[in-house]
């Protein structure tokens, strides 16, 4: 016997995805270390804000940049679907993510920044380290005893031997 009083709701369509199970998966769990809304994310990429996004994250989203054949695909099946079923979250994450302008090279930028003071402090170091050694070389008192000391020791043997010659 039917229940008259109520009314059944229709079952609303599951989303679909133009994503393999794997990349589905690595783009959602990107999509939950974040923690970000897409306005937040949106706005922090297109002003390179490092305060926002981390290093880890920028990491994270150079991982699961989209790529031109997935949004080509997700597009395709957005059109052939319709408004029938919805795209997943996975998918709409990277489409939004591929209406940034120049969304890689911001990403690239963004880790370059994140590297840069590492890498100049690196550099830094070994230039430093560097010049102690020349000066101590060039400037240290038992550097120069030791060789006054080969150069006297050469003479000496030099002297000695006159079979050889004098060099």
């Amino acid at each position: 016997m039917k229940d008259m009083g109520k009314k059944s709701k229709p079952a609303a369509a599951k989303p679909v995805t133009a994503l393999d199970g794997k990349r589905f998966q690595s783009v959602g769990i990107v999509m939950n270390v974040l923690r970000l809304s897409l306005e937040d994310l949106q706005a922090a990429m297109l002003q390179l804000d490092s305060s926002v996004l981390t290093a880890e994250h920028v990491r994270s989203l150079w991982e699961v940049r989209p790529q031109a054949e997935e949004i080509a695909a997700i597009k395709a099946l957005s059109k052939s679907s319709g408004s029938a079923a919805p795209l997943d979250k996975p998918d709409k994450f990277l489409l939004s993510l591929n209406e940034i302008t120049s969304f890689s090279e911001r990403l690239q930028c963004m880790l370059l920044k994140g590297c840069f003071a590492e890498a100049l402090s690196d550099v830094s170091r070994r230039a430093t380290d560097m010049l102690l050694a020349l000066d101590f070389l060039r400037n240290g008192k038992s550097v120069q005893r030791l060789l006054g000391l080969v150069l006297a020791f050469g003479n000496c043997m030099n002297s000695t031997n006159n079979a050889r010659g004098n060099a």
